[in-house]
């Protein structure tokens, strides 16, 4: 009676980040009986391990005594920015048994069937049997070896996951029974990553005037489901063809000039608007030192451990540039127009509406959200003037495109839905 007991846990990180523990504490009813000899913050680089020092303070009278080790980090997998484990002091026949419930199988992505192997050891003074297999909604567990399990001794479980198709953190149980008949649990935790997809809109804009180019987050409620709320992105693009005006839709934190280029990083809400835009950058056209820059995603962090979501690079063509050598005469009063694209959604013939000010090559191309051209819709030198054109699209995957008119000095797009 009166002893003090204590063990080592060692916290590994298995993932290929770095991991950050900024804090550690104890919590729950019981939670003044234990301690944490070592509770100052600690970074792990990726497959290092760090032991925290934990004592029980003195021996139960009757029944378990239990408290929670909460670690709050920055690992993809935690919860509210925490991660947590039940430590539990029993008294039995032999002594004192210690369990350490909670074993994280580690991340999956959405939709995803996978095989973890999860140790279990017994830190206790008594055999301790698993009862196995277990098939629940979410883990099969197929076996556990050895079982029953010594003290002393390290077990292997062989979980898989069901498919699954949410995202966040999910727990099936493992019970354990000793040989004083009492039971507990093993919590298996998966945590399931939304899939998500940062992207900028092409646009064009004339010279002296101002170019909108949102920001979009596709699959947005598989994101939000696994915990995240904000998006932090730096994106780039040639200064010399766009100079930033404002950031209507986002906040900004920072913005410089790196040679040619402009780096601008904001904050926006992973909640989005009807037409998917979370953030919004506004930038006047000008005469620089090409026709076109790519809008590019340098980084993205979010506000609930590492990100899952991938990027892609938008474009902004920017007109009213002489781009063949001599001398050129425009007629200013002819504009180069995609004034139509009908009818939208198209489940067949799509037409085209098009002013062209002069007879020169011409194309119009389908290109998809990856920026791929999937179809050549045309190609030649038409008389110029207003004309329509007409084709059909029945071989053209259910999806969302950008049709891209483009001649010597311009670039005009429209966005087209195909369902059938």
């Amino acid at each position: 009676c009166g002893a003090v007991w204590d063990t080592i846990i060692t916290i590994t990180n298995d993932g290929g980040e770095p991991l950050s523990v900024s804090r550690l504490f104890l919590r729950g009813t019981n939670a003044n009986e234990f301690k944490i000899d070592n509770d100052t913050a600690f970074w792990l680089l990726a497959d290092e391990t760090h032991d925290i020092h934990v004592r029980h303070l003195q021996t139960p009278v009757s029944g378990p005594r239990s408290a929670e080790l909460v670690l709050v980090t920055n690992a993809s997998n935690a919860v509210n920015n925490e991660i947590s484990a039940t430590l539990a002091v029993r008294k039995d026949s032999s002594g004192l048994a210690w369990f350490i419930p909670l074993l994280d199988m580690g991340n999956v992505d959405l939709g995803k069937d996978v095989t973890k192997t999860v140790k279990i050891m017994n830190i206790g003074s008594v055999p301790q049997t698993i009862q196995t297999p277990i098939r629940g909604g979410l883990f099969v567990i197929d076996s556990v070896v050895p079982n029953p399990l010594l003290p002393g001794d390290t077990a292997v479980a062989y979980a898989r996951s069901l498919v699954v198709d949410t995202a966040g953190a999910l727990f099936e149980t493992l019970k354990v029974s000793d040989n004083c008949n009492s039971t507990h649990d093993i919590v298996l935790a998966l945590y399931v990553r939304g899939r998500g997809l940062l992207y900028a809109d092409t646009v064009t804009a004339t010279i002296g005037e101002i170019a909108r180019i949102p920001i979009r987050l596709s699959e947005s409620q598989y994101v939000i489901q696994s915990g995240v709320r904000n998006i932090t992105t730096t994106v780039r693009w040639n200064t010399t063809l766009m100079a930033l005006k404002s950031i209507p839709k986002g906040t900004l934190i920072e913005t410089h000039e790196d040679g040619d280029y402009r780096y601008c990083t904001f904050t926006a809400s992973a909640i989005p608007t009807a037409d998917s835009a979370i953030a919004l950058l506004e930038c006047i056209a000008a005469l620089g030192n090409d026709t076109l820059t790519k809008v590019e995603f340098t980084e993205v962090t979010t506000d609930f451990g590492s990100s899952d979501i991938g990027t892609r690079s938008g474009v902004v063509y920017v007109t009213g540039q002489c781009t063949e050598g001599g001398i050129r005469l425009l007629d200013r009063k002819k504009v180069t127009a995609l004034r139509a694209v009908y009818p939208n959604p198209s489940n067949g013939f799509v037409t085209f509406d098009i002013s062209t000010p002069e007879r020169a090559p011409i194309s119009i191309t389908l290109v998809d959200a990856l920026g791929k051209t999937v179809r050549t819709l045309y190609k030649g030198m038409p008389a110029g003037d207003e004309w329509n054109y007409s084709t059909l699209v029945t071989d053209v995957p259910n999806g969302v495109y950008q049709v891209v008119l483009q001649t010597y000095s311009d670039v005009r797009t429209q966005r087209l839905e195909i369902i059938r």
